[in-house]
């Protein structure tokens, strides 16, 4: 039953009675019964320490205070309110008709007095003229008095219709045929009718055509049974389509009273949750995952899983009501109890990986565990990862097998060039000569032999740290040739040292055959060596600049050590400009239309939670000639201290923005801005308006959506790449 027609029927019972105790009593009880639990009190007096007060008044006067010890809701006191106020107004009348009631025995008593006196009168000719004279004056008097009556019940009258014009409902009065009789402000207002034009309508006339037979059938339970309620649809006068919940009740065999209440957007938010209900039913249902709920205790209290036919499947009766330490094994529950009560204390997303023997085959499964809204149940989404596992089995396997093959062939290279070095000390030991072509061969054999230790000692040798190399390298040489005395100052700069392998041999023995030149032939005398060694990146152009301060005389003739410079250069596509004015320096320039990338420029960190996307997106980019990170990192922690932490920072930052643990990529940024300026590209899924200001607020960050193209990918990276060089 509505709540106003409720208020309404009790106000209207309570204007029938005539005794204050009584209607104070039952507006009282009334209300306790209405708005239960609320317990309301009536007093003539103000309570004070209580907890809820309102005054009883109208604008004459004061009827006492009505009071509770408890707080009604909130959405309720306006009707409270509009109640308490009305229970005034009973009071108010009940008085002023006790008023009424006592005037008017007054107003008898002295007609029968005047009676007397009338017949007194006609017996007493003498006095019959003054006995008329005193009778018109009192009738005089009556109908003043009668005039005043009048008045002040067309002024409560008045009141009352200002009550009824000010309700928050929609108030209508129809007869019998359904005809509208009288409407209050807010009826206009709901429909968007005037009254005039209401008066003139029936309540048909408001109703969409195919819900007629509804409106009929709703009328005729409030004729047959007094009263009634229910959602209907009305049609405004603009022509929109909206909904309302009708009261309706008989006050007369010809008169029918109803309150009504625009419900539209409670309808349309009601739609909305049901279709949005749907959709994510929808998802839920087409989930390969088996989706656990757990209370507090870690015991099912429901499951959700595919058809039979579908995959994964659990019959959810052996799991209903029963707890999770009985059903799964120790080493899972265990991990379980431990991973849930974490989620529970933090509130974040946590996840675990666990084996699990089912049908005599182990499988691999990852839970991945959310707190419910209750704020102690624990949704438990479960994937099947059992392929993906067996992936990267294989994936370690096939490494493991690369590396031992990297390592059997770096160990027959150096036995090969061993055996070179061997045979050419035996071909100088059977001519019986020391020539300096053979010492110069040999001499050139152990730099590439040392080189190529350093380059596959490295533990990337995919990504080779050139410039400790080259140091490495240039110290050995300096030892080897300052026997002279030779006070030599080194000089290396290479902003970006990560260089691809297949260019770190050539580029190594380049330098190493400058620097023996330098060290051996650049100097008559004992003096000071400067060398230099500067590499960098600028655009489209790759730049290799190596200077010496030697005699640099003008007669420069190349011999065999510039020949095979020469031949080095031109394999990794540079063009070389010598130049010797105080010293000599080589200029090696490269252009990126002439030859693969130089540099592995394109030292890219990947930071993803979802290993499927991380291989893909690392093979991809492994495809397009970048250099990704040898691990792929999937938290915000791990990501800010592995950057905090690296000697050699990547060159740009591709992360997804929903990570494991409990920092997301956008958090992870932040803290990274604090010490770095290392491009990040977010990689997301969201497409509000918030999320992509919260992003674009970073300061060199950039955002895809993670179905975008790898065109689209990769032209993205390039554009922050070249903004780097």
């Amino acid at each position: 039953m509505n709540l106003s027609h409720d208020l309404f029927l009790l106000m209207f019972n309570l204007s029938q009675l005539r005794e204050k105790k009584i209607i104070t009593q039952l507006f009282c009880d009334g209300l306790s019964k209405l708005f239960t639990p609320v317990i309301f009190c009536y007093s003539e007096q103000k309570k004070d320490n209580v907890i809820y007060s309102e005054q009883a008044i109208t604008r004459n006067s004061s009827y006492g205070f009505i009071y509770s010890e408890n707080l009604p809701d909130e959405g309720i006191l306006p009707l409270l309110q509009n109640a308490i106020q009305m229970f005034a107004v009973i009071l108010e009348r009940l008085i002023y008709e006790q008023k009424l009631h006592k005037e008017k025995q007054s107003f008898e008593k002295i007609a029968n007095e005047r009676l007397e006196k009338i017949n007194n009168y006609v017996k007493d000719l003498e006095n019959a003229k003054l006995a008329s004279l005193n009778l018109v004056d009192d009738l005089y008097s009556e109908i003043k008095s009668k005039e005043i009556v009048q008045k002040t019940l067309k002024a409560n009258e008045e009141k009352f219709r200002s009550y009824v014009e000010s309700a928050p409902n929609g108030i209508f009065v129809a007869d019998k045929q359904g005809q509208y009789i009288d409407v209050n402000k807010t009826a206009e207002q709901i429909t968007g009718y005037s009254r005039e034009k209401l008066l003139n309508m029936s309540l048909l006339e408001l109703c969409p055509n195919d819900e007629q037979i509804k409106y009929a059938e709703h009328f005729q339970k409030v004729v047959t049974f007094g009263k009634n309620s229910g959602d209907l649809p009305f049609i405004r006068k603009d022509g929109s389509y909206r909904y309302w919940t009708v009261d309706a009740v008989k006050l007369t065999e010809e008169r029918f009273l109803g309150f009504v209440t625009d419900i539209t957007e409670r309808k349309e938010t009601e739609k909305a949750l049901i279709k949005s209900e749907e959709r994510y039913r929808t998802i839920i249902t087409s989930m390969s995952d088996i989706i656990f709920l757990l209370d507090k205790n870690d015991r099912f209290v429901d499951v959700h899983c595919k058809e039979k036919s579908e995959g994964l499947y659990i019959d959810r009766d052996v799991f209903l009501g029963k707890k999770l330490k009985k059903l799964l094994p120790p080493h899972v529950s265990s991990l379980h109890e431990k991973i849930a009560e974490q989620v529970r204390v933090t509130g974040k997303t946590q996840r675990y990986e666990y084996p699990l023997q089912i049908h005599n085959k182990e499988m691999w499964f990852v839970a991945i565990l959310d707190l419910h809204k209750d704020g102690e149940s624990i949704i438990a989404t479960i994937r099947d990862i059992t392929e993906r596992k067996k992936r990267e089995e294989q994936i370690k396997s096939s490494l493991r097998e690369k590396e031992v093959l990297i390592q059997e062939v770096h160990h027959r290279v150096k036995n090969n060039l061993q055996l070179i070095i061997s045979l050419l000390n035996l071909e100088m030991d059977h001519h019986g000569e020391t020539t300096e072509a053979y010492k110069d061969t040999i001499s050139r054999i152990r730099k590439f032999s040392n080189i190529h230790n350093r380059l596959y000692s490295q533990e990337d040798i995919a990504n080779i740290d050139f410039a400790t190399t080259i140091k490495e390298s240039a110290d050995e040489l300096i030892s080897v040739y300052s026997k002279n005395n030779k006070n030599v100052s080194l000089s290396i700069d290479i902003p970006n040292p990560i260089i691809s392998l297949d260019k770190a041999i050539p580029l190594a023995l380049i330098i190493n055959e400058l620097i023996t030149n330098s060290l051996k032939y650049a100097f008559v005398t004992d003096g000071k060596i400067n060398i230099s060694i500067h590499i960098n990146k600028h655009n489209q152009l790759t730049k290799f600049v190596y200077k010496d301060n030697g005699k640099g005389t003008a007669d420069f003739q190349p011999g065999f050590g510039t020949k095979l410079v020469n031949m080095l250069a031109k394999q990794l596509g540079f063009k070389i400009n010598i130049i010797i004015d105080n010293g000599i320096c080589y200029t090696f320039i490269q252009k990126e239309s002439e030859t693969n990338s130089f540099y592995l420029d394109a030292s890219i960190l990947l930071v993803e939670d979802e290993f499927i996307i991380a291989l893909d997106r690392a093979n991809s980019l492994k495809n397009n000639g970048f250099n990704i990170n040898k691990e792929v990192i999937d938290s915000g922690e791990k990501v800010v201290r592995f950057v905090q932490n690296a000697k050699i920072k990547p060159s740009l930052i591709l992360m997804d923005i929903g990570l494991a643990e409990k920092m997301n990529g956008i958090e992870a940024a932040k803290e990274i801005r604090k010490d770095s300026d290392i491009p990040i590209i977010f990689m997301t899924g969201y497409e509000d308006a918030l999320k992509k200001a919260e992003m674009s607020s970073i300061p060199n960050t950039d955002f895809l959506q993670k179905t975008c193209s790898e065109d689209e990918l990769i032209s993205t990276i390039n554009k922050w790449l070249n903004k780097e060089n």
